[in-house]
């Protein structure tokens, strides 16, 4: 019976994407924005002169700066901003130097030493990542529907369910301010949409062996957008594999196990194959991806300062998932540059920042309700669902409170980018939240939707 909805979706859909699209350009600069697209060069060098060799790895004593950030970024991002410049007429001779960030470097420093882009130049690559947000929402509402259908009862419930978790995504501040700039968020909230999406229908009806195929071409290409979206598809993996496993020990069934296998295979395949500097040495390549991550998460809190203890960590956990506000800079010194202040202002005064008062009582209780009626759905349907319910439920409990305690480990400091892979899987399960509300206040009046 939701086909009746199909054509309110769809404008749903171009609402939000439309809205995503529009804010691109009042969004503050960040000076990762310049570097993200000074890296995007790889693209000329990998794909365009064809020579995969010359990114390669080579061990110490061999450090060079391009080197170190190819060893902590991925690629998807930059061969995506590498296509869009190349496909408007850009020369790579025509792409910016890496941002200098120093206090004494200011916006205008870096705009005249040839380290800022072109305002074209930053629109385009930020187009870029602005899309692959908007594309996102198109795998939230899939996802949410997919649930809902396992623990509403009602049609209008569960559409309902997919058109709150939109919403409550594309007013999200910080998915807006991050996913809309020219850097690897946009890639990463769409990597993690669409490994839950597949992966949900993976673990509640479908084993053709294609859809477990394209669950790792998903997976290869959004392990390829940031490496923190590794946390997320452990997650994932591990609810459709227990499922897996527990039909091979009930009804040896051997399928489930055997694509999720399959699945797996051609997501590091992908990965792989997008990452030429893997190629040299591909065994020891994950434990040095690690241990420069690790370091370089070392010198952000050396710089800016983290967490004193468990306090923080849960403070920063609360706010970002229950009470957002936009986190325009990290360093505080950024707030001194000329136009910075001015920047922000118009952004907020322009209406496209989403709900940008985090501190609002009212945001934070709608966000609470809806956030606690959809955890109770899931832990509803995990103990007294039906088959497809209980495998729902159980890739919703995983997703939400295993990334809920991931980010809580290992977030030492409060850049709000670092919670993005928390995002969505909260407004799928507000989304349920609020179909839930209807569902139940349909029930008690017996009201026939």
């Amino acid at each position: 019976m939701l086909h009746r909805y199909r054509l309110l979706d769809a404008l749903i859909l171009l609402l939000a994407m439309g809205y995503i699209t529009l804010g691109t350009d009042a969004v503050p600069l960040h000076g990762d924005e310049p570097t993200t697209i000074w890296m995007s060069r790889d693209f000329h060098t990998i794909i365009l002169e064809g020579d995969p060799g010359a990114v390669a790895y080579e061990p110490p004593p061999r450090r060079t700066t391009d080197q170190h950030m190819r060893i902590i970024t991925t690629n998807m991002t930059k061969f995506a901003m590498g296509l869009a410049w190349y496909g408007a007429g850009y020369e790579v001779a025509q792409i910016n130097d890496q941002w200098v960030w120093a206090e004494w470097a200011d916006i205008e420093w870096n705009r005249s030493d040839g380290h800022m882009p072109t305002d074209e130049l930053l629109k385009i690559t930020r187009l870029t990542a602005a899309w692959m947000t908007a594309l996102s929402t198109v795998f939230v509402l899939a996802t949410t529907r997919l649930v809902a259908r396992t623990v509403l009862a009602h049609p209008l419930a569960i559409a309902i369910a997919g058109w709150v978790a939109v919403l409550m995504y594309t007013i999200h501040p910080a998915i807006l301010l991050n996913g809309r700039r020219a850097m690897f968020e946009g890639g990463l909230l769409l990597g993690l949409t669409a490994v839950g999406w597949i992966m949900t229908l993976l673990v509640i009806r479908h084993r053709s062996w294609g859809v477990y195929v394209l669950a790792g071409v998903l997976t290869g290409l959004a392990l390829s957008t940031k490496h923190s979206a590794t946390f997320t598809v452990v997650l994932l993996y591990s609810s459709v594999g227990l499922v897996a496993a527990w039909e091979l020990i009930r009804i040896r069934s051997w399928q489930r196990l055997a694509g999720l296998a399959l699945a797996t295979g051609i997501a590091l395949l992908i990965f792989w194959g997008l990452h030429p500097m893997w190629w040299s040495d591909p065994l020891a390549m994950p434990e040095l991806t690690i241990d420069q991550r690790r370091q370089m998460l070392d010198e952000q809190v050396a710089l800016f300062g983290g967490y004193d203890g468990p306090d923080d960590r849960l403070t920063g956990l609360w706010n970002e998932g229950l009470r957002p506000q936009p986190q325009y800079y990290e360093a505080d010194y950024w707030a001194n540059f000329e136009g910075v202040d001015s920047a922000i202002a118009d952004y907020e005064a322009s209406r496209l920042g989403g709900w940008l008062n985090g501190q609002d009582v009212v945001a934070f209780v709608l966000r609470s309700l809806l956030l606690v009626t959809g955890g109770v759905l899931v832990a509803r349907s995990i103990f007294q669902g039906g088959p497809a319910g209980r495998k729902a439920g159980l890739l919703m409990a995983f997703w939400l409170l295993g990334i809920g305690a991931l980010t809580l480990l290992t977030v030492p400091l409060g850049w709000q980018r670092y919670y993005l892979p928390l995002q969505p899987a909260l407004v799928v399960t507000m989304g349920l939240g609020a179909g839930g509300l209807l569902d139940l206040w349909g029930r008690g009046t017996h009201v026939s939707f």
